[in-house]
């Protein structure tokens, strides 16, 4: 590993340390995580920091953020009145797009779906995600916890998604980019299946716990 890549994931640990302590809702984790993939795109690519511009304006955006000033980029946008009812919130489409998508990866690694479901259901209770956001009906509404029927409904809902406009379509999209079935496959040769079920699993589990929204 190239020196530049150690001290970028040293850099993460430590702003993923900052991040889990919950203080200004992970800001500080934040920022630091920020600053840490700024240097090192800064040393990779060095000349062409003008591809960065999104990344500082994020970055500035969080400072500001703590000096009590919300700049442009971090204000909610207002809602017209014929848009409707608010649809839940990103995290929360996050949050069942990963569950999804896990059942997904599970599968590839041999696990029949219903094992699949079950396992990712399972993390879904330890994670204290909710079958569906109060007084709102995104799952069967039967179910006090999340089951392995809530995670089929969840996939379901997000296949029969065909002009893919809900948020929890478009996360599942995003994610599903990284790690690739590819990637699963090369993973299971090296590591073999049950490694990778268990890397899956924590990683689905680390995902809620930073991406819970309030809603849950």
């Amino acid at each position: 590993m190239k020196r530049a890549e150690k001290v970028l994931l040293a850099n993460l640990a430590e702003a993923n340390r900052l991040f889990a302590t919950g203080k200004n809702g992970g800001r500080a984790g934040a920022i630091a995580s920020q600053n840490a993939v700024i240097e090192y795109l800064s040393f990779i690519f060095e000349g062409r920091t003008d591809r960065l511009q999104p990344l500082v304006e994020i970055q500035n955006a969080l400072v500001s953020l703590n000096e009590g000033q919300v700049l442009p980029l971090l204000k909610p946008r207002k809602r017209q009145r014929s848009e409707g009812r608010a649809p839940a919130s990103t995290g929360r489409a996050c949050d069942i797009a990963g569950a999804a998508l896990a059942m997904h990866r599970l599968h590839e690694t041999g696990l029949d779906v219903k094992e699949a479901c079950e396992q990712v259901a399972k993390v879904c209770c330890e994670a204290g995600v909710k079958p569906s956001r109060k007084g709102a009906k995104d799952s069967q509404g039967q179910e006090p916890v999340v089951t392995a029927r809530t995670v089929r409904y969840w996939d379901r809902k997000i296949a029969e998604d065909v002009g893919r406009r809900s948020e929890a379509a478009k996360a599942f999209d995003l994610q599903s980019r990284s790690p690739t079935t590819e990637d699963i496959k090369q993973a299971i040769e090296m590591k073999g299946a049950e490694a990778v079920r268990k890397g899956l699993l924590e990683a689905l589990r680390l995902s809620f716990n930073q991406m819970r929204s309030s809603e849950h």
